[in-house]
């Protein structure tokens, strides 16, 4: 006897199963629930897609309920996190996150979704028995040239671009899936694709699969080429001279999709790794090696060695290589540490943590662990946030049992990670509880699983640290305690690029928790959509550069209409709107909120000279 579904929990699995007809890599929660009709809210959904797997377990389907990924973060919540468990699955010792991905895996390649929607009663048209229409032709291996429109698909786009943001970051999220409008190019599985943009050959991957569509995803492609994500590789781009060199029967580089002689392959391949080592030895000088959220280091041999941008955003293996060395020995501990902004405690932020050893002796040197402000320290109401990791490379030990820890390998998170963003996140240590409630430890230390330590690290960093490195990293530190001690100028001889970058990221941090992450005219709270605004303009003053009463939590419309003159705040913290502003749309939405008051920070709020000073020299009035 199967399960019964809802008639909400049909709607759901009705979506899915279209989802997977168009081959979506993945949902997200919000967006799933919109999708029916009535619409439901996403904080509904979990529970409901978990009910569908269930029903797919029963028919020996896998897990449908794992294309549905939260919101930012892309990570799969109660609706999939369970089932392993509940039915006693060998998981292999397989991390969540590669869980998560073959079981993406088992339901792109599952030919018997017919069976879920003919017991639903659902009506689409998915593949069935003796219904194949694949034609498998060319079965010789190739290697082809796959020219990607600049201006249909990729305008505005530098190589540089391509090479990070697509190849290392969307190709791979969307599982090695590349949609092509038109025709693709007929080969067959594993053959060696070199991708060509802006008449240069930019990257390379192996095909695992082709497939074509009856009906276009988004009314667009009709087809894809399905690649394997482990084996895209960047690297200096090759021209067109390079490649005739290899292959004098070659024509110059268009739209036509060449074939170059498999012959050629290890002549080619040589080629490539010349283009990746000229890169390494270009760019990875000593001490100037990147950080790396997400990637394998050890999972790149010699032949296949990637440099700087792909080793930083490929997420191969759940791994933190800035913390590599540590989490590759078995007695590295990992905890939360609680912290607080109150004088009355003695902890500098990624410098110093003290404790009580009478109270709480499990840290040893060599251990890591997360920041978290707690919610009755928090700025943002209601909720706790983590703001930054690091390691404990020392303990001191003071009078009375009391000792302080030193910390080194600071890695502050851009942006806060809050408790709404860890809602569905599979914490190994609260796995019995589903509140937050007694979770912490009352003396504000508290040990956790190296798979929570990792998780929230790549939650606070989901694309990778891209252009952060070791440098940068001391820098921010160093910022970060010249910020809380009050000295917030930053001087124009050390103002370079790099330096500005970092002191950016600590005011704007500081300001943005000033103001609970909410936008001080509009509320909006949306992290992605906030930005620190600087009063005075940095140029202008370099004393009040870092100072966060120079600063305003605005959403990124009102920071650009406030940074060119269309609006100011009063010293009394009024919004008023300049009547030069023509746009009848900014003006509109602008307009209501003229006359009304900023909400205040919790601390830092405003200088009303500061204030005055804007209204004076930057307001068009």
């Amino acid at each position: 006897m199967f399960s019964k579904l809802t008639d909400i929990q049909i709607k759901l699995a009705e979506q899915l199963l279209i989802s997977v007809m168009k081959n979506e890599p993945y949902v997200e929660y919000n967006e799933l629930g919109s999708r029916i009709t009535p619409p439901i809210h996403h904080r509904q959904v979990g529970t409901n897609i978990g009910e569908i797997s269930k029903l797919c377990y029963e028919f020996g389907l896998p897990f449908l309920s794992a294309k549905v990924v939260k919101k930012n973060t892309h990570v799969v919540g109660a609706g999939f996190n369970p089932f392993y468990k509940l039915y006693g699955i060998d998981t292999k010792e397989l991390s969540a996150r590669k869980l998560f991905k073959l079981e993406c895996k088992k339901i792109r390649e599952c030919q018997e979704w017919y069976k879920l929607a003919d017991h639903l009663g659902i009506k689409i048209d998915l593949p069935r028995p003796n219904n194949d229409k694949t034609n498998v032709e060319n079965t010789e291996l190739e290697i082809r040239i796959l020219p990607m429109s600049k201006d249909e698909e990729f305008p505005e786009w530098s190589v540089a671009d391509m090479q990070k943001k697509y190849f290392l970051k969307n190709l791979i999220e969307k599982e090695g899936y590349y949609y092509y409008r038109k025709s693709g190019i007929n080969s067959s599985d594993g053959s060696l694709v070199l991708f060509q943009f802006n008449n240069l050959i930019i990257a390379m991957a192996r095909i695992i699969k082709n497939e074509k569509y009856n009906v276009p995803v988004d009314g667009l492609y009709y087809g894809a080429h399905i690649f394997d994500t482990d084996s895209i590789t960047i690297f200096e781009p090759i021209t067109f001279d390079e490649i005739y060199t290899i292959d004098n029967t070659m024509q110059p580089f268009s739209q036509v999709k060449q074939r170059i002689n498999y012959k050629h392959l290890e002549r080619i391949l040589r080629l490539i790794e010349s283009k990746q080592n000229a890169i390494i030895d270009e760019e990875l000088q000593v001490n100037e090696r990147p950080i790396y959220i997400g990637g394998d280091k050890n999972g790149i041999t010699n032949t296949d060695r990637n440099y700087k941008g792909q080793e930083c955003l490929k997420h191969k293996e759940d791994k933190c290589f800035l913390f590599e060395k540590e989490m590759s020995k078995s007695q590295t501990q990992y905890f939360i540490f609680d912290t607080s902004p109150k004088k009355s405690h003695h902890d500098l932020d990624f410098e110093i943590y003290s404790w009580s050893r009478k109270k709480y002796n499990k840290v040893q040197p060599g251990d890591l662990f997360l920041y978290r402000r707690p919610q009755s320290d928090s700025e943002i109401k209601n909720q706790f946030y983590f703001f930054g990791a690091g390691k404990v490379d020392q303990i001191k030990d003071k009078k009375n049992g009391e000792v302080d820890g030193v910390i080194t390998k600071a890695l502050p998170f851009a942006d806060v990670v809050t408790q709404i963003q860890m809602d569905d996140l599979p914490w190994d240590f609260r796995h019995d509880s589903k509140t937050w409630g007694n979770i912490f430890n009352q003396y504000g230390m508290t040990k956790i699983k190296g798979d929570d330590f990792l998780r929230l690290v790549n939650l606070a960093f989901p694309s990778g640290l891209i252009d952060i490195d070791s440098d940068d990293l001391n820098t921010e530190k160093d910022l970060i305690h010249q910020f809380n001690a009050g000295n917030y100028s930053v001087d124009d001889s050390f103002a370079s690029q790099k330096v500005r970058g970092s002191s950016q990221r600590v005011f704007a941090r500081a300001v943005k928790i000033n103001y609970g992450y909410r936008c001080a005219i509009t509320g909006i709270s949306d992290p992605r959509y906030l930005i620190g605004s600087h009063i005075i303009p940095w140029a202008k003053d370099k004393d009040k550069r870092l100072n966060p009463r120079n600063g305003i939590c605005l959403s990124i419309l009102l920071d650009k209409a406030f940074d060119i003159g269309d609006i100011t705040i009063t010293p009394e913290f009024i919004v008023k709107i300049a009547t030069s502003l023509e746009d009848p749309l900014i003006r509109q939405f602008v307009g209501a909120f003229a006359g009304t008051k900023i909400k205040l920070p919790v601390r830092d709020c405003p200088d009303p000279d500061y204030l005055k000073w804007h209204n004076d020299n930057i307001f068009k009035g």
